[in-house]
């Protein structure tokens, strides 16, 4: 294998730090909708990685983008419940 000329060994390292710091965020997601997923149904952390791995199947939607909409929706729901807003039409 040959050497890459310095100007290309510095646009590949840019592309794996990239890469690096995108796997690292999506990793914190999953873990996060992991954990939710662990309270809600109270399974542990495989059974839990399960679940979404077979709703991200079942829905023909990649893992991750499955459990950033889960993340979102906690937090959206966290956001309300602590600003009181979205209770409308439920009894508490």
């Amino acid at each position: 294998m040959t050497e890459l000329a310095p100007d290309l060994r510095v646009v590949e390292l840019e592309r794996q730090v990239e890469q690096l710091q995108t796997a690292l965020v999506t990793n914190r997601v999953t873990a996060t909708a992991i954990g939710l997923l662990m309270a809600q149904y109270q399974v542990n952390r495989e059974q839990a990685f399960a679940r979404l791995v077979s709703q991200s199947q079942r829905m023909n939607i990649r893992l991750d983008t499955v459990a950033l909409e889960l993340v979102t929706r906690a937090e959206v729901k966290a956001r309300q419940r602590k600003t009181g807003t979205g209770q409308e039409g439920h009894e508490g």
